[in-house]
C-alpha cells in the first residue's frame, strides 16, 4: 500500500483544463521553454498556424499520455525536445490560430499554463497564467492580411484572382454542369 501512495505521488498532475478551453503541446528545447517562462510570447510565425506545431486536447489523460510516450499516432515529439510547453486557450481562440487566414502568429504568454521536463517529469507553472485573459478579438487578428508583407490580400496582386469575390452561377440559365 506504502508503495502505491509513493507512486501516486510521483506522477505527474496537471491542473484541470477550464470549460470550453483546449490545452496545447508543443515540445521544444530546455532554452526555448525557459524564455517562456520569463515572459516571452509563444510564436509560430514561421508554420503558418498553431496546429503546425502544437497538439490539441481537451483531455489531461491524453495530455500525460503524449507527454509520456513523446508520440502522437506514429509521430515522434520528442525530437523538437524534451520540455514540453502546456497552453489552454478557449476554443474560439484556437479555431483563429488554427486558421492560417487569421493566425496572428504568437500566442499570449498569459495563455502558457507552464512547462513540463519530460526527463524528470516535473510541471513548472508560469507565473504570468491567466485563464480569465481577454480571448482574441478577430480584428486584431491578420485577418486577410499577407503574413510576409503585411499588405491587404485583396491589394496584392499576386492573391487579387482569389480574393475577388466571383458571381454565383445559376444552374437554369448557364451552361455549367453541376453534375
Amino acid at each position: 500500500m506504502k508503495f502505491r501512495t509513493w507512486l501516486e505521488e510521483q506522477s505527474l498532475q496537471l491542473p484541470p483544463i477550464p470549460g470550453n478551453f483546449v490545452r496545447l503541446t508543443h515540445f521544444t528545447s530546455k532554452q526555448t521553454a525557459q524564455s517562456l517562462l520569463s515572459g516571452q510570447n509563444f510564436s509560430y510565425k514561421k508554420q503558418g498556424m498553431l496546429s503546425s506545431t502544437a497538439d490539441a486536447f481537451s483531455d489531461n489523460n491524453e495530455v500525460l499520455q503524449l507527454i509520456q510516450s513523446g508520440k502522437t499516432g506514429a509521430f515522434s515529439r520528442k525530437e523538437f525536445g524534451d520540455h514540453v510547453v502546456l497552453m489552454d486557450l478557449p476554443n474560439t481562440d484556437n479555431r483563429i490560430h488554427s486558421n492560417v487566414t487569421m493566425a496572428p502568429g504568437e500566442v499570449s504568454n498569459e495563455r502558457i499554463l507552464g512547462i513540463v521536463d519530460t526527463n524528470t517529469m516535473q510541471f513548472t507553472p508560469n507565473p504570468k497564467y491567466n485563464a480569465n485573459a481577454k480571448p482574441l478579438d478577430v480584428p486584431q487578428t491578420r485577418g486577410g492580411l499577407d503574413r510576409f508583407t503585411g499588405q491587404s490580400v485583396r491589394q496584392n496582386p499576386a492573391f487579387a484572382a482569389f480574393a475577388t469575390p466571383m458571381p454565383a452561377q445559376n444552374p437554369a440559365t448557364s451552361n455549367v454542369d453541376i453534375w
